[in-house]
């Protein structure tokens, strides 16, 4: 059995040789020596990503199987940008890691954005709220909360009130906005029967629209030469 955490505690040990010489006036070497440092290396901090505790209610407020999908999407947040990139792929490597469906995966996300928890910039590209997760130097993470407008109402729910928070968070959606990463991270387009059939037909009416022009200039071409050969003979 693989035990997860063993990657902390690994250490390697690097030595380095260093070789010293020592010279007279004339240039000559009187003396060489050698000496070997040793330094110890410690494995890399694993992936992490903070969760901040001001509030919880966005949280707890989200079904089960949405908090589990949550944990997993998590750990594809980028360093110092807060980004996630979402293609099909990863969304079918949940589902079946967590033995869930497609549509309690699309559900999820629908549920994310909804409570702001995750900040939807274009298909397949969100940012994480830096207000409740972050991922990064706290400096950069600050820079993106500073790009983010909040506002506030009060909402009673079973006879108590609670604060409900929307995130305003244009400026930042105006900094993220890269159609390139975008587009790679668009899921895949699934193509149906009826659309290979009609992919079929255009590439079968363009082959034959090409042979039609193929023998008009064959055509074209014939008639100039009979023309040219009757002058020559007459």
């Amino acid at each position: 059995m693989t035990n997860k955490f063993e990657t902390n505690k690994t250490q390697k040990t690097v030595a380095q040789t260093n070789v010293i010489t020592q010279a007279n006036a004339d240039g000559e070497i009187t003396r060489t020596s050698t000496e070997q440092i040793f330094k110890l290396h410690f494995a890399s901090e694993p992936h992490y990503i903070k969760q901040y505790q001001q509030d919880f209610d966005a949280f707890n407020a989200l079904k089960k199987s949405t908090k589990e999908i949550l944990q997993e999407i998590l750990i594809y947040t980028t360093y110092n940008e807060n980004r996630l990139y979402f293609n099909i792929e990863i969304k079918e490597a949940i589902c079946k890691k967590l033995g869930l469906s497609y549509t309690t995966m699309t559900n999820a996300l629908t549920e994310l954005k909804q409570s702001q928890i995750l900040l939807y910039l274009n298909t397949g590209s969100y940012v994480v709220n830096p207000y409740y997760y972050g991922v990064g130097e706290w400096a950069k993470l600050k820079e993106l909360r500073n790009k983010i407008e909040i506002k506030i109402q009060s909402k009673k729910v079973n006879g108590k009130t609670i604060e409900i928070y929307s995130f305003e968070y244009q400026q930042l959606k105006d900094q993220f906005i890269d159609k390139t990463k975008i587009e790679k991270a668009k899921p895949k387009k699934t193509t149906s029967i009826a659309d290979a059939i009609k992919k079929e037909k255009r590439k079968r009416k363009k082959d034959n629209q090409n042979k039609v022009n193929l023998k008009n200039r064959l055509g074209n071409f014939m008639k100039i030469f009979k023309t040219k050969n009757s002058n020559i003979q007459s």
